[in-house]
């Protein structure tokens, strides 16, 4: 397909800078601990914010019903609760302005007959993997309503990497649709660039492990963990199906042994990520010298959130720490992936 910056294009970048304002909102809906606020799905009457005293009243009596209030927040007042209502909602609605910004160009496209079959499927499949990202997200919240104060860690990393998943889709789309740059033909950047994505995918999965299990409080210290190199755990089985991902709330073991992987794939990525840069600039001019400067401030800036956000995390999660160090994170791996397919292709 001819590159070309038309309407559809436009329509299409809209959609990725709405995706990760969501994504930037679930972190902070998670870190206020905002996400068990509203107990219900409604899809059409969840539109309607609480606009009196006895629509909050019905609203705060369903919540005190959860485990979370139950065990954590009964001392609650209303006041309170409206604040934590207020951005489970908003993550919410913002949700629905996605889905009506999509569905209607989609559907002017469509009677235009402006998309060629091809892209007709591929959003297709955008709109089933939209669908299952919302889905997850009330499995999640369903797992917090029943016996634990909190959505479990696994689900909340299911949630979140589906929606990272979403987003590295329409971008691919996006550069199917766009002009090539210069394309290299150096088969170890490839290679090394496609590793790069690969690390930081998982990373993103163990940081959705990292934020459910709020693993950073249990150490807040670097560069050791609670002053080892090695936490007790890291390689037994035992410990990762009790301690990891089943009763992770039981002991520190868990959360400890998330953070040490989080932590040691994060060197990985610095380490893999300097190389590649250094290789592109000392090989390559123009453009190509500035994508491995972008690439190299990138990571240094997410391993500087990282390690903010870790010592920060003394008895609490810093929120605004906690949330950039997650939305660089998936800015780094879209602009990796972004240089493994619009220029190592």
């Amino acid at each position: 397909m001819n590159g070309k910056t038309d309407g559809i294009q436009i329509w299409l970048w809209i959609g990725m800078g709405l995706l990760l304002v969501q994504i930037f909102l679930g972190g902070v809906t998670r870190l206020t601990g905002s996400g068990l606020s509203i107990t219900r799905w409604d899809i059409v009457t969840g539109l309607i914010y609480p606009l009196n005293d006895q629509d909050w009243s019905v609203q705060f009596e369903l919540y005190k019903k959860t485990p979370q209030y139950k065990q954590l927040n009964s001392d609650f007042q209303l006041q309170d609760f409206k604040f934590i209502f207020f951005w489970e909602y908003f993550h919410r609605l913002w949700a629905r302005i996605m889905g009506l910004v999509f569905a209607v160009p989609f559907a002017w496209f469509l009677f235009r007959k402006s998309l060629h079959r091809r892209e007709i499927l591929q959003l297709v499949g955008l709109i089933f993997l939209a669908a299952w990202v919302a889905a997850l997200g009330w499995i999640m919240v369903a797992s917090g309503l029943v016996h634990r104060p909190w959505v479990h860690a696994v689900k909340l990393s299911l949630h979140l990497i589906f929606a990272v998943t979403t987003i590295c889709f329409l971008l691919w789309i996006i550069v199917e649709r766009s002009d090539h740059l210069e394309i290299s033909s150096d088969r170890g950047l490839q290679k090394g660039v496609t590793m790069l994505a690969v690390l930081i995918f998982i990373q993103i999965f163990i940081g959705g492990m990292m934020a459910g299990m709020r693993a950073a409080i249990v150490a807040p210290d670097w560069p050791t963990i609670q002053g080892s190199w090695l936490p007790e755990g890291v390689f037994s089985l035992r410990a990762y199906s009790e301690s990891v991902f089943n009763h992770y709330e039981r002991s520190p073991e868990g959360p400890m042994i998330v953070q040490f992987w989080h932590r040691t794939v994060g060197y990985a990525i610095g380490l893999l990520a300097c190389w590649l840069a250094v290789k592109m600039v000392r090989k390559y001019e123009g453009h190509w010298k500035i994508s491995g400067m972008v690439l190299t401030l990138l990571i240094l800036a997410q391993i500087l959130l990282g390690v903010g956000t870790l010592v920060n995390s003394v008895g609490n999660i810093p929120l605004w720490w906690a949330v950039f160090h997650q939305i660089t994170g998936i800015i780094c791996l879209l602009y990796v992936l972004y240089l493994r397919w619009e220029r190592f292709s």
